[in-house]
């Protein structure tokens, strides 16, 4: 709730009542539940989505143990559940895009079909480890960045990047989720990207005017990363510039990942999707908003 209070954010009251909150700790034993109330919530579940998970890029794949057991449980609930005997559980895992991050280089192609893929795919950081072997755990069962424009307000320079975005409203994933958790006849794997793609070079000059950066203070990715290296000991903390913690991301993976080296096939989705059909490009107008938000909540000057 202080969430959506922060992003201004409202529910009708009769909504609002529908919404029961439990304080556990889900990689214990039954999620960390009482017996009792996990016994009610067997007799009223009909559709399970994982989308809690510690983000970090620096974590090993070993600090990522209390994911696998918290997915072991969930797992463990919704054979619980299909054990009653009532109507098909539903249960949707959000994976990454750090699991596919490594298949333009594997398969010598940009386009990710919506499908099992294999390792070799995977992003080798313990992130997109840890995704992957969550996906293993739950397929095996069924068969048997913000931080980029704060560092650029800091040294008030952008990337210079070209090829093509795809950047999809939160709003907007958060429909296409509930179309297609309750998809009459689902697909296995969904990949849920913005299928309208944009030019980097026209969102940079919207991002460059929203920030307060002079349009020709752009330069190419390699040298915006080593001054992102060098910035801090220059200057200032990496509280003032955090994406010193995503350099080696940035300067390895990123431009592969986030300028049309990799396109996520969203065919499927958009199949099962009313929502992934009708979005459209991320307008001016949006693009000027979250720059307004992070402003306002002090992330950015």
């Amino acid at each position: 709730m202080q969430s959506l209070a922060t992003k201004e954010l409202s529910f009708p009251e009769e909504a609002l009542a529908k919404i029961q909150v439990f304080e556990t700790d889900l990689a214990k034993p039954q999620l960390g539940l009482s017996p009792e109330t996990y016994k009610n919530l067997l007799e009223s579940t009909t559709h399970i989505l994982h989308n809690a998970w510690a983000m970090s890029i620096k974590r090993p794949v070993q600090g990522f143990e209390s994911q696998f057991r918290i997915m072991r449980n969930l797992i463990e609930f919704a054979r619980d559940l299909s054990s009653l005997g009532g109507p098909p559980v539903s249960f949707q895992f959000i994976s990454s895009i750090a699991t596919v991050g490594h298949y333009p280089i594997w398969k010598q192609d940009p386009h990710v079909p919506e499908e099992r893929l294999p390792l070799d795919t995977v992003l080798p950081i313990g992130y997109g480890d840890a995704k992957y072997i969550c996906e293993l755990m739950l397929d095996h069962t069924l068969h048997g960045d913000s931080r980029r424009f704060h560092t650029s307000t800091t040294m008030n320079q952008l990337p210079d990047l070209h090829g093509p975005l795809s950047w999809t409203p939160v709003d907007d994933v958060a429909g296409a989720l509930v179309d297609l958790l309750f998809a009459d006849d689902p697909y296995p794997i969904y990949h849920i990207d913005n299928p309208i793609r944009q030019p980097w070079q026209e969102m940079l000059s919207i991002l460059a005017d929203a920030l307060g950066i002079p349009s020709g203070n752009r330069l190419p990715l390699d040298e915006w990363v080593a001054l992102v290296r060098d910035f801090p000991a220059n200057a200032l903390d990496k509280d003032q510039n955090p994406a010193t913690m995503l350099a080696d991301f940035l300067e390895h993976d990123f431009q592969r990942m986030s300028a049309g080296g990799l396109l996520l096939d969203t065919t499927k989705s958009r199949e099962h999707s009313q929502t992934l059909r009708a979005v459209g490009p991320v307008s001016p107008e949006l693009a000027r908003k979250f720059i307004q938000y992070w402003k306002s909540i002090g992330f950015i000057a």
